[in-house]
């Protein structure tokens, strides 16, 4: 008995929020309104209203004594939602960093040792490079950053203490013994929270007599793995399909120097997708069907990059995720906000439990946060569709988008 008292209080604190009561709130306009918050991320709050329906402000059209408000009650819920999948924000037209501005601080030639510091990045590389150069990178890390905070889907809230560290390897030698992932040209290292680039990848040659910078067009490398970086906090969360899959998706919005638009996004996938192809090829994108899609696990998925076999496996990813963010052919994501939710939540459970509590001579196990993530894709992603409905869909979606693909071996039933 006493074991069962402490489990359920274990898990009844696991997402405790401390909500509000009805209040009165103001916007900067005067106009004021009654409602109790009950989720806030970094750039809008979520309101219950007398009437129990639900809207949801941008922090900018609050008055200032209310955003103090709000950001005392996220410091007091640090669990609590960021979102409610219920009622999500329009998605914004764009995202801008606030700051992309980068300053060296460390320039030591005989250690090989180069380090610039940006407002949320540490730069660090193993050869000078250009001030201009290094910023265009930084670029890119804040914009990434505001966009994952722009975005309605409570993917990423800020607030962070310490800052990224980024580092940059002139040869593929360095690069490797740093942790670098064989036949990647960059790699999130999540043990150590690192962000690992290989700069002749990104077309950067800073070394010897001849010197190129032609890195703007292989942007892309760092957009992705900076999506790993910044959500980290995730942890192993995600499966590995989602994580590639939003990180590519991120790689594919249109950009340019801290800011990213989210309009356009069809077009921009679609080339995308396509980049490595030669001109005038029209032959079919060949992709994996979802259900072998989300089938993969990380040892799998890494087996395939090292084989560097991994192109179509990419691609499947980021349009399956595009796919389930448009469901209706608009920003929605309600889905994909829904199955974040469900990930937050248990999380916050095991984090409470301590994956493993200590009860005098019993013990409560947790099965690991992959299994529940993949029940839970199951549940907001499939909505009871077959492996076949669920293929279908996906091709009358890429079709309606001009994309030309076909789809490896139906899967066998019964999977």
């Amino acid at each position: 008995m006493r074991r069962a008292v402490f489990i359920l209080l274990a898990v009844s604190l696991a997402d405790r929020t401390v909500f509000a009561e009805m209040r009165e709130w103001a916007l900067g306009t005067g106009h004021k309104f009654t409602a109790e918050i009950i989720a806030t991320d970094a750039w809008r709050a979520t309101f219950s209203l007398p009437d129990h329906s639900k809207a949801v402000l941008a922090l900018a059209q609050l008055s200032p004594a209310d955003v103090d408000f709000v950001a005392t009650w996220r410091a007091a819920n640090r669990t609590a939602p960021l979102v409610d999948p219920q009622k999500l924000a329009p998605w914004p037209a764009e995202a801008l960093a606030a700051d992309i501005a980068v300053k060296l601080k460390t320039e030591d030639s005989k250690a090989s040792a180069f380090v610039w510091e940006g407002a949320h990045f540490v730069m660090q590389a193993d050869v000078s490079l250009p001030i201009d150069v290094v910023g265009d990178l930084n670029a890119v890390c804040e914009g990434t950053r505001a966009a994952l905070m722009a975005l309605p889907l409570g993917l990423h809230r800020g607030g962070e203490v310490e800052k990224y560290p980024v580092h940059f390897f002139s040869t593929p030698e360095r690069y490797g013994a740093a942790g670098g992932a064989a036949a990647s040209g960059g790699y999130f290292q999540g043990s150590t929270g690192r962000m690992l680039l290989l700069l002749p990848n990104l077309g950067i040659h800073a070394k010897g007599s001849v010197r190129t910078f032609d890195h703007q067009k292989n942007l892309f490398i760092v957009k992705h793995e900076v999506t790993h970086q910044l959500l980290m906090r995730w942890g192993d969360a995600f499966p590995v399909w989602f994580s590639e899959g939003l990180s590519e998706v991120i790689a594919a919005t249109p950009y340019a120097r801290g800011r990213y638009v989210f309009s356009g996004m069809d077009l921009a996938i679609g080339a995308y997708v396509q980049k490595w192809r030669s001109p005038g090829d029209t032959k079919p994108l060949h992709l994996i069907q979802p259900a072998s899609l989300m089938e993969f696990t990380s040892s799998s998925w890494e087996e395939r990059v090292a084989g560097q076999s991994a192109y179509e496996l990419y691609n499947s990813a980021a349009l399956f995720v595009y796919f389930l963010l448009l469901p209706d052919g608009t920003a929605d994501g309600t889905a994909v906000a829904g199955f974040l939710d469900a990930l937050r939540r248990e999380r916050n459970r095991q984090r409470t439990s301590m994956a493993t509590l200590q009860f005098g001579p019993y013990q409560m196990r947790t099965a690991p946060i992959s299994v529940f993530a993949k029940k839970a894709a199951a549940d907001f992603f499939r909505r009871g569709r077959s492996d076949e409905k669920l293929t279908a869909d996906f091709a009358a979606f890429l079709k309606k988008r001009g994309l030309n693909v076909e789809f490896d071996a139906p899967v066998q039933p019964g999977r």
